[in-house]
């Protein structure tokens, strides 16, 4: 089992493109509508997407899209790092040997190996691994969380959970039973898992999640979601939406932000010149559902090294430690082939691009629960 590369362009992961985008971006106009296009104001080319839609979910939110629409899930954290590896759930017993005699088999400086122990979980064929981090001291462990449900395999992540502690006199002293508590959040995490139909809908507070769902109520730690969806009518489209939690939203988390950074990302990577060619289609403050922020759609032209395309995006910085209103960022791009930006012409005239941006878009809100 190996931890899977992105199978979709998302420039929070590929940085430089976005940055080229939004640096050419200027002007800012007064906040959008929230209302959903209507299907007979969409041009001919869009309109036949819309005759049959379906809505999905990610996070604790959801979108209306295409019936024909393919999802393609990307990193999550809830709170900490899940990989999902549908289909593999009967191998997990192999994986979960393979993690321990790695482990095992490394030598520790002062204890017998680097295992520290397997722990049960949910069922037999699931697992709770713990390791020490570092063979040169005690201090750190990572922990392994391996849960199979049904055909499909979940695995957790817990990186350096450390195993020190205040003795309640001032003075740190290392206390190896710690991890004893994080393998106890973990199984809870287990035990609060389920399998999901891609089209399900949960009524109940919690977390989609690819293949999943987590019922954890809104005081949760922390979230970070992020998902990909794919077009069959228009194969080099992708939008794509992330999610994560945020303590203290800031100048740094705006759109205005990211502009500034991606000047500077262009000219480091000698593309500066290509800021009076880039075509500004629109850019201003929008609401989307209850995630507020500002939005800016670009045509980039060509170069030597990609063709011209849309890239449209809009990044709203959150609210302080809510969940249903994270640092949210929304990403459409086209000219898209075998997971690259400027591959091929884009299908997509401006007006077309901009119509389904502001279809697909305008259908995210918050998931309702009883």
């Amino acid at each position: 089992m190996t931890t899977r590369l992105p199978k979709f362009c998302c420039p929070l992961w590929s940085i430089a493109l976005l940055a080229i985008a939004l640096a050419g971006c200027t002007g800012t106009l007064p906040a959008s509508e929230s209302g959903t296009p209507k299907e007979n104001t969409l041009p001919p080319k869009i309109a036949p997407l819309f005759h049959q839609t379906k809505t999905v979910c990610f996070g604790r939110f959801m979108i209306d899209l295409p019936a024909s629409a393919q999802l393609v899930w990307g990193p999550m954290a809830v709170p900490y790092k899940m990989e999902v590896y549908p289909g593999e759930g009967p191998t997990i017993e192999a994986d979960i040997k393979a993690k321990v005699d790695e482990i095992a088999s490394k030598k520790h400086n002062f204890e017998p190996s680097m295992l520290v122990g397997v722990f049960d979980s949910i069922n037999p064929d699931s697992k709770i691994v713990v390791g020490y981090e570092s063979r040169l001291d005690a201090v750190f462990v990572e922990l392994y969380s391996y849960i199979r449900l049904g055909n499909t395999a979940f695995v957790q992540w817990i990186p350096r959970s450390g195993q020190g502690r205040d003795d309640g006199n001032g003075k740190w002293i290392l206390d190896k039973t710690l991890h004893k508590k994080r393998v106890a959040y973990l199984l809870s995490i287990a035990r609060r898992l389920r399998l999901r139909d891609e089209n399900e809908i949960p009524e109940e507070h919690g977390v989609c999640i690819e293949e999943g769902f987590l019922a954890v109520p809104l005081d949760d730690r922390s979230e970070r979601i992020a998902i990909g969806f794919r077009f069959p009518e228009f194969l080099d489209v992708t939008l794509a939406v992330e999610t994560r939690n945020t303590e203290r939203p800031s100048e740094d988390d705006t759109l205005q932000a990211a502009r500034r950074a991606g000047r500077k990302a262009a000219d480091e990577h000698g593309l500066g010149a290509l800021y009076g060619h880039i075509q500004t289609l629109r850019a201003r403050d929008r609401t989307i559902g209850e995630w507020k922020g500002a939005e800016a759609l670009v045509r980039l032209p060509s170069s030597r090294r990609i063709r011209e395309g849309h890239e449209f995006n809009f990044i709203s910085p959150g609210a302080a430690n809510d969940l249903l209103r994270p640092h949210a960022h929304i990403m459409f791009y086209s000219g898209v082939k075998d997971d690259t930006r400027g591959m091929v012409p884009p299908s997509l005239t401006d007006d077309e691009a901009i119509a389904l941006w502001d279809k697909l878009t305008s259908t995210i809100r918050v998931r309702p629960v009883q």
